[in-house]
């Protein structure tokens, strides 16, 4: 889902997904992880972005191109959910840098699985 960007993205309090893909590769690309934890967010009310949304998963198109159209999304949003083993993927190290610089909140997929659903719609 695409939202606008604003003049001050955190007040739409979407989040942005971040997490390792092209290290777990084919077939799956870590999309089901990416679509449990977008669905989570969004039972508890929660506007979401998610990469695994924003193209299928293709082998013929370069690294930089997948970055490239994700980063435009992750700066409409306010915080980010850093999937387990980001810390492994060049990409989402890149977007947690920008997200980081950016001021942005950042949590943890370990924050989300402590959090109540109670908690997790107060947030949204």
């Amino acid at each position: 889902m695409a939202y606008e960007l604003v003049d001050n993205p955190n007040d739409l309090k979407i989040t942005y997904i971040c997490g390792p893909m092209s290290l777990v590769g084919p077939p799956t690309w870590n999309y089901p992880r990416f679509a449990n934890m977008a669905q989570i967010l969004r039972r508890a009310g929660w506007k979401v972005i998610s990469p695994h949304e924003l193209h299928s998963p293709d082998e013929s198109d370069e690294h930089d191109w997948f970055m490239r159209r994700d980063i435009i999304e992750l700066v409409k949003c306010g915080r980010v959910v850093m999937l387990r083993g980001w810390e492994k993927s060049k990409g989402a190290r890149m977007e947690f840098d920008l997200a980081v610089g950016l001021g942005m909140e950042v949590l943890y997929e370990q924050d989300i699985d402590d959090m109540s659903t109670f908690e997790l719609r107060t947030r949204a």
